[in-house]
């Protein structure tokens, strides 16, 4: 079993590597303790990628340590000779890999849950397939403190939510598919997003809407209590002004 296990690394590994290439690898260069000189390489891989560089050899250090690269990049590499170095010709390679970033998890509502109300908890990039009349999608653009930016496809609405948030989202005004958005807990790394199917509507659910375009802002409803603060204080500061220019106009007739 462990020969068939070293046997698919020996065939599969270079088809693994092969998704970074580095051009040129190899360099024989003269040595000399504690010197630095500069090599330009083109470095190509598969999408935009936060390239990592290996050190091959003991005696050089090389620097960038890491660069992102898009597709294909060309990078001026700092190499540094230890002081230790032997004087001659060093010959060594540069090698370089990335880590591949966690795939984005597509939930598939159905329309039977749609109609009850589809509750997930989503990270970055993570989607919502669901079907009304038409198919859409609810992308997780970015997540943010306490507020978080979605995507809905088929006819794209950009929306900034917030937490505790609720509001009817008008998908298709002549079909009349819409959906009541329901937002609860919004941490550094998930957000909690409830989908349920609804009508399109002039009048929102508790929650203010800015629409801007094809843009939609939710923000959290001022309670009452703030609404009273603010009249109070501007009520104190009317009266106030009022009784300064009395007591000046008195101490003026005096």
């Amino acid at each position: 079993m462990k020969q068939i296990f070293f046997l698919f690394l020996f065939l599969f590994l270079p088809l693994m590597s092969a998704q970074i290439s580095i051009s040129p690898d190899s360099f024989t260069i003269s040595a000399y303790p504690g010197q630095n000189i500069t090599r330009t390489i083109t470095v190509e891989v598969d999408g935009e990628q936060n390239v990592f560089f290996n050190d091959t050899s003991s005696f050089i250090e090389i620097f960038p340590k890491n660069v992102t690269i898009d597709e294909e990049g060309i990078v001026n590499l700092i190499i540094s000779f230890a002081s230790n170095v032997p004087l001659g010709s060093l010959s060594f390679k540069i090698t370089g890999y990335y880590e591949a970033e966690d795939e984005p998890t597509i939930f598939k509502a159905s329309q039977s849950e749609i109609q009850e109300g589809f509750i997930e908890t989503l990270k970055e990039k993570d989607q919502i397939e669901f079907r009304l009349i038409q198919k859409h999608k609810l992308k997780v653009n970015k997540i943010g403190v306490n507020e978080a930016f979605l995507l809905i496809e088929s006819d794209p609405i950009n929306l900034i939510v917030f937490e505790d948030t609720e509001r009817s989202v008008c998908l298709d005004k002549s079909s009349g598919e819409a959906i009541d958005l329901r937002i609860g807990e919004i941490s550094d790394e998930e957000i909690e997003i409830e989908i349920k199917k609804s009508e399109c509507k002039d009048e929102s659910k508790p929650g203010k809407s800015i629409i801007t375009g094809d843009s939609i802002k939710i923000i959290p409803e001022k309670s009452d209590k703030d609404s009273y603060l603010f009249l109070g204080i501007i009520s104190a500061l009317v009266l106030g002004m009022i009784c300064f220019f009395l007591i000046r106009k008195t101490q003026k007739k005096d």
